[in-house]
């Protein structure tokens, strides 16, 4: 299946009805400073090296 134009639009829509609802919050963030285990790791290493 191809997605065009009016898919698209259609679900940024629905995303935005939904969020307005509160229904849709998004993915959750993967790598940040309260996180654990491996993905705490990870976040630490990108850091330094943006340092």
């Amino acid at each position: 299946m191809r997605w065009n134009a009016t898919d698209k639009t259609a679900q940024s829509e629905g995303i935005a009805i939904a969020k307005g609802r509160g229904a849709f919050k998004g993915k959750p963030r993967k790598y940040h400073a309260e996180a654990k285990g491996k993905d705490r790791l990870i976040y630490n290493v990108v850091v330094q090296l943006l340092k």
